[in-house]
């Protein structure tokens, strides 16, 4: 199969072919690129809280499972308040002069 017709699955659980993301611009591609970025953090940060919150005892380096849990939750807040910020003040919105 040639890179032209090679297909990948995005974010937003679209299937995107190599030729349409080559037309892509910069700042799309940037724009997915942070997208991703921070939906992995987000996913990082809520499997950790499922360990603790499923197995506690095997977290051995964290005494205070509830503060590790905080700062898990606050990580995880973080990087969904920047998708949101994301969303809205960065995608095409004619209101807003199409960024």
């Amino acid at each position: 199969m040639s890179l032209e017709t090679s297909y990948f699955y995005d974010m937003d659980k679209n299937w995107i072919n190599y030729e349409t993301e080559k037309k892509m611009s910069i700042r799309e591609k940037l724009m997915n690129a942070f997208r991703s970025h921070a939906q992995g953090h987000i996913d990082k940060h809520v499997a950790n809280v499922e360990v603790y919150l499923h197995n506690p005892v095997g977290v051995g380096e964290h005494p205070d499972i509830m503060e590790a849990i905080e700062m898990e939750m606050e990580e995880v807040a973080k990087y969904h308040d920047m998708l949101e910020m994301l969303d809205k003040y960065f995608v095409n919105d004619p209101t807003n002069g199409n960024r």
